[in-house]
Protein backbone atom coordinates (compact mmCIF):
# COMPACT_ATOMS: atom_id res chain seq x y z
CA UNK A 1 0.00 0.00 0.00
CA UNK A 2 2.97 2.66 -0.12
CA UNK A 3 3.25 2.31 -3.88
CA UNK A 4 1.86 4.44 -6.61
CA UNK A 5 1.82 1.80 -9.09
CA UNK A 6 3.39 -1.81 -9.41
CA UNK A 7 5.32 -3.05 -12.92
CA UNK A 8 4.78 -6.44 -13.65
CA UNK A 9 4.58 -10.00 -15.55
CA UNK A 10 1.04 -10.65 -14.74
CA UNK A 11 1.63 -13.90 -11.92
CA UNK A 12 -1.37 -14.57 -9.79
CA UNK A 13 0.26 -14.13 -6.34
CA UNK A 14 1.48 -10.53 -7.55
CA UNK A 15 -1.64 -9.66 -9.09
CA UNK A 16 -3.21 -10.33 -6.27
CA UNK A 17 -1.19 -8.56 -3.65
CA UNK A 18 -1.17 -5.51 -5.70
CA UNK A 19 -5.08 -5.84 -5.57
CA UNK A 20 -5.74 -6.32 -2.19
CA UNK A 21 -3.33 -3.88 -1.31
CA UNK A 22 -5.60 -1.48 -4.07
CA UNK A 23 -2.48 -0.59 -5.92
CA UNK A 24 -2.97 -0.11 -9.65
CA UNK A 25 -0.71 -2.05 -12.31
CA UNK A 26 1.29 -1.95 -15.38
CA UNK A 27 1.75 -5.46 -16.60
CA UNK A 28 3.77 -7.04 -18.80
CA UNK A 29 3.07 -10.78 -19.44
CA UNK A 30 5.33 -13.38 -20.66
CA UNK A 31 3.60 -16.30 -21.11
CA UNK A 32 1.68 -19.42 -19.60
CA UNK A 33 -1.63 -18.09 -17.46
CA UNK A 34 -0.01 -14.63 -17.48
CA UNK A 35 -2.04 -13.69 -20.22
CA UNK A 36 -5.01 -14.29 -18.90
CA UNK A 37 -4.38 -12.59 -16.04
CA UNK A 38 -2.92 -9.50 -17.25
CA UNK A 39 -6.16 -9.41 -19.77
CA UNK A 40 -8.51 -9.89 -16.62
CA UNK A 41 -7.25 -7.06 -14.83
CA UNK A 42 -7.40 -4.88 -17.88
CA UNK A 43 -10.89 -5.44 -18.55
CA UNK A 44 -11.55 -5.05 -14.56
CA UNK A 45 -9.95 -1.63 -15.32
CA UNK A 46 -7.05 -2.23 -12.53
CA UNK A 47 -4.25 -2.36 -15.38
CA UNK A 48 -2.56 -1.56 -18.26
CA UNK A 49 -1.24 -4.21 -20.55
CA UNK A 50 2.26 -3.92 -22.90
CA UNK A 51 3.48 -5.83 -25.21
CA UNK A 52 5.68 -5.67 -26.90
CA UNK A 53 7.58 -3.96 -24.09
CA UNK A 54 9.23 -0.93 -25.40
CA UNK A 55 10.56 2.41 -22.86
CA UNK A 56 8.09 4.86 -24.92
CA UNK A 57 5.20 2.26 -24.05
CA UNK A 58 6.06 1.65 -20.31
CA UNK A 59 6.73 5.09 -20.07
CA UNK A 60 3.14 5.91 -21.55
CA UNK A 61 1.08 2.91 -19.75
CA UNK A 62 2.77 4.40 -16.33
CA UNK A 63 1.83 7.84 -17.23
CA UNK A 64 -2.13 6.94 -18.16
CA UNK A 65 -2.05 4.42 -14.79
CA UNK A 66 -0.93 7.08 -12.56
CA UNK A 67 -2.53 10.37 -14.65
CA UNK A 68 -6.30 8.39 -13.97
CA UNK A 69 -8.10 7.67 -11.10
CA UNK A 70 -10.22 5.33 -12.23
CA UNK A 71 -7.14 2.88 -12.15
CA UNK A 72 -6.59 2.99 -8.58
CA UNK A 73 -10.36 2.89 -8.12
CA UNK A 74 -10.61 -0.41 -9.63
CA UNK A 75 -7.55 -1.95 -8.51
CA UNK A 76 -9.48 -0.83 -4.45
CA UNK A 77 -12.79 -2.39 -5.70
CA UNK A 78 -11.23 -5.06 -7.11
CA UNK A 79 -9.47 -5.73 -3.26
CA UNK A 80 -12.18 -5.05 -1.47
CA UNK A 81 -14.30 -7.55 -3.32
CA UNK A 82 -11.31 -10.28 -2.75
CA UNK A 83 -10.81 -9.70 0.68
CA UNK A 84 -14.94 -10.16 1.17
Amino acid sequence: SHADLLICGGGHGTVAKSMLAGVPMVVVPGGGDQWEIANRVVRQGSAQLIRPLTGDALAAAVREVLGSPSYREAAIRAGAGMAD
